[in-house]
């Protein structure tokens, strides 16, 4: 008993003195040295950062602003002696251990903030006062099946002091990663790399066969040196990875190395090549995408919106061809399932709008295509915008229910000289949204309002000679809600212009002068603008004479202009048109003015002293003779900015009277198209009706050179709902466009929207044609329901197989199978009773 007792204690004893020494050396691991020296900043993705000076195996270093999440790979340049031993921990010098062991040392930040790599000798925290380089590197993760692998100089040697990771993943699940070395040098024994089967350095070594190097750090046992290339190198790993590390010594570099980056699936399954009909698009589009050589199996497509990085399956897309409806650039591939799943080539789809430019004078006008998104600048593009600048665009919605919608990301004008208006609806004539001018004045959203039934928005743009400023940048999209804003109706306004038909004692523009709507180019003569202004329309219900006189309360300078004749009340200002009579005298005596019927002139120039030069400076001016129907605008400012009121007086002769309520122009409900075979019709209704003769269809190609295609007389002068039809036989090969120009009985033109048409001439469309020995595929999209009968042609004429077949409306997939043909040119037709398609195929 004392002896089995005596045994017991000193196995025991002998136990606990094994798991001291074990729990020793396992502290003893977790080095922790009393001494700083040297500080670096973490160094950013396929970067290597050395230490700034160089440690003693007693000493730690401080690595700061390490990111959380983030892999580094840290080394010791130990020339002549083992491979050095290194401690991280975060926090403080001897706050928790991030991770410890041999150099090279792979670790991942749990936290934020600075770190601390403490240098020894041996996993016993031994020190040595040698002086060597220490580095970090951090590691650059790929997930790709195609791309290239370099050193970080990629085309020049490499440098020194370098210690870089490098992680590889397959980007489809189930296939693994291989990489094909092309070039391969380094400075042998001095600089190495390791790699590994799999996401880490734990990972399985890929050794070269060679023993430790001349530098143990740099190139340990098993490492690829000098010319000795790796070759090809094929993951076995589950998830498909490789891993590679390089570490180069402070003196000599070499050539690097250059590799080629694959993936290979050790699935049998043949999942073929994918295609999308539609490769580039605007706006939403619908794209097929089909294969073709894949095997049996069933079939899930899938898309990715970064490059190929990420896959997500494409709801309910299970079948070939597949029609698919996007608005975004994306890969596409086919998960093809058969036991395991292969994944197709990958097609694709890139969507890029076209910018907008401000014309710098003249007007245009665009139709963008709904669901795209456009880049709209100033006319000096991405430069500053240029002097005497005087130009007007429309920009449309190509779905109809859609509102042009602008997101305004900067703005800089001269302010108070160079002006940007916005109108809402398909010209100048609609209502003024706002005017804007200096830095920052229009920001965020800028949307066609519920009462536009265009959906359009117009832009007119004025500077004037001098000093000029970066323009403006906005985004371009359609919107199915319109703007809540509602235009202004103030009479300081054109737009909100009162109606005048008698006598009356008036206010003189007690609210300023509302927009800014006549800058110098184009109303010369009143060249100082509004200064407090009210708008005014009149309109004669009979023909005859008009003539009034101002006369204001107390001496004060008013000065007016009159516009017209127009056959709806227009605001005229920003159609440019010339003032019918215009007064800017200074002023004389009481101020009074206007037209008079023994005057003869009809324009009196800004600053002329009034009293100066007998009937041509007096203030007052020639009347008007007017016609039953016409419509004027008057414009009355107050030079003097005092709020004197006024009396207006008319003085109608010849048998003129005044209208009290003028009629409305024509008003657009609607224009759209839509396809009858061949044929496009075009349908438009309108609401009102005024001095209306007739409608005339102009057309054009992508280069909106519009010619004229046809007329429709209009109603003249109406005020019911009017619906009107015109069918166009012009075949058309590519997308057209038409517009609308309505044309008064006395000549005057309106041009309402431009809308676009894809009725597109009756022909098959044959695309993914694939050719092999023993079959003919391809995808077959058509219109309409046929019969057809396809055939495959050599190149010298001989018929090598026909078939009969029902294609319907959309796309179809079909093959002519047991061909036996060799390598070469063959030719395909495909008849039907309407249409017809033929091409050529190489066969490989």
């Amino acid at each position: 008993m004392n002896r089995f007792y005596t045994q017991f204690k000193i196995i025991t004893s002998a136990l606990g003195f094994l798991l001291i020494s074990i729990c020793m050396n396992e502290l003893k691991a977790q080095c922790n040295n009393g001494s700083s020296y040297g500080s670096v900043s973490a160094p950013g993705a396929s970067v290597v950062t050395s230490i700034v000076t160089d440690q003693w195996q007693s000493e730690y270093s401080t690595i700061t602003g390490v990111v959380a999440g983030a892999t580094y790979i840290s080394s010791y340049n130990n020339t002549g002696g083992a491979r050095a031993y290194i401690t991280v921990r975060s926090g403080s010098s001897g706050g928790a251990v991030v991770a410890n062991g041999l150099a090279p040392l792979e670790w991942t930040a749990a936290v934020a903030g600075n770190h601390y790599v403490h240098y020894n000798t041996n996993a016993a925290c031994g020190t040595a006062s040698n002086s060597r380089r220490s580095t970090i590197g951090r590691s650059v993760i790929t997930i790709s099946c195609s791309t290239t692998f370099t050193d970080l100089n990629g085309g020049s040697d490499y440098g020194n002091n370098q210690t870089m990771i490098w992680k590889f993943f397959p980007s489809n699940p189930g296939e693994k990663v291989r990489v094909a070395f092309t070039a391969f040098s380094t400075e042998n024994n001095y600089d190495g790399m390791m790699i590994y089967d799999g996401n880490s350095t734990a990972a399985t070594l890929i050794s070269s066969g060679l023993g430790v190097g001349s530098n143990p750090t740099t190139c340990p046992v098993g490492s690829w040196r000098g010319g000795g290339s790796p070759g090809t190198i094929t993951s076995t790993a589950p998830d498909g990875s490789l891993t590679f590390v390089f570490l180069s010594d402070n003196s000599t570099t070499a050539a690097g190395w250059s590799a080629n980056v694959t993936c290979f699936s050790p699935c049998a399954t043949v999942a073929g090549t994918s295609s999308s009909s539609v490769t580039t698009s605007c706006g939403t589009v619908s794209t097929s995408l089909s294969l073709a050589g894949e095997g049996a199996g069933t079939i899930q497509w899938q898309q990715s919106t970064d490059g190929g990085t990420t896959w997500t399956n494409i709801a309910g897309a299970t079948t070939d061809p597949f029609v698919y409806s996007t608005n975004t650039t994306a890969l596409f591939r086919a998960a093809v399932t058969n036991g395991c799943t292969s994944y197709s080539t990958t097609s694709s789809i890139t969507f890029s709008c076209p910018d907008i430019i401000h014309p710098s004078s003249g007007t245009s006008s665009t139709t963008i295509q709904c669901g795209g998104s456009y880049t709209y600048r100033d006319p000096g593009n991405t430069n500053n915008y240029g002097n005497d600048q005087n130009g007007l665009i429309t920009i449309c919605p190509s779905t109809p229910g859609q509102y042009v919608n602008v997101n305004f990301t900067s703005f800089n004008t001269e302010g108070s000289f160079d002006y940007f208006y916005v109108f809402d609806g398909y010209d100048a004539h609609a209502p003024l949204l706002g005017v804007y001018d200096g830095n920052g004045a229009l920001s965020g959203n800028v949307k066609a309002t519920s009462s536009n039934s265009s959906g359009c928005l117009s832009f007119r743009f004025y500077s004037d000679g001098a000093t000029v400023r970066s323009g403006w940048e906005g985004t371009v999209t359609c919107s199915g809600t319109p703007s809540a804003i509602v235009p202004t109706t103030n009479p300081e306004d054109c737009q909100g212009a009162i109606v005048v038909c008698g006598d009356e004692n008036l206010f003189g523009g007690v609210n300023s002068s509302g927009y800014h709507e006549l800058p110098d180019p184009w109303n010369y003569c009143i060249a100082d603008g509004e200064n407090q202004s009210t708008w005014y329309a009149f309109s004669p219900a009979t023909s005859g004479t008009i003539a009034f006189e101002i006369i204001p309360d107390s001496p004060t300078d008013y000065d007016w202009a009159v516009w017209g004749p127009y056959a709806s009340l227009e605001c005229p200002a920003f159609n440019n048109d010339p003032t019918l009579r215009c007064s800017s005298s200074q002023l004389y005596g009481n101020g009074n003015t206007g037209l008079l019927a023994a005057e003869t002139d009809t324009i009196e120039q800004n600053g002329e002293y009034a009293g100066c030069c007998g009937a041509d400076g007096d203030g007052f001016l020639k009347p008007i003779n007017a016609q039953a129907g016409e419509i004027y605008v008057l414009m009355l400012d107050n030079w003097d900015v005092n709020s004197v009121g006024f009396e207006l007086h008319w003085n109608l002769t010849n048998g003129a009277t005044l209208d009290c309520s003028p009629v409305l122009p024509v008003n657009l409900v609607s224009f759209t198209s839509l396809c009858d075979g061949n044929n496009t019709i075009l349908n438009w209704v309108t609401e009102t009706e005024t001095n209306n003769d007739y409608f005339a269809l102009e057309k054009s190609d992508e280069n909106f050179e519009f010619y004229e295609i046809g007329r429709i007389s209009g109603k003249g002068n109406s005020n019911i709902t009017n619906t009107y039809t015109f069918t166009d036989k012009l075949i058309n090969e590519n997308t057209s466009y038409y517009r609308l120009k309505q044309v008064d009985f006395d000549g005057k033109e309106h041009y309402h929207r431009i809308i676009a048409s894809n009725c597109f001439k009756n022909s098959f469309d044959v695309s993914n044609l694939h050719l092999t020995d023993n079959k003919l595929d391809m995808i077959i999209s058509s219109s309409s329901n046929e019969e057809v009968i396809i055939y495959l042609y050599s190149s010298t004429g001989r018929l090598i197989s026909q078939q009969k077949t029902i294609i319907n409306s959309g796309n179809n997939k079909f093959s002519l199978n047991d061909l036996n043909v060799n390598s070469g040119i063959y030719f395909v037709a495909v008849v039907g009773k309407q249409n017809k398609f033929s091409g050529k195929i190489i066969k490989e």
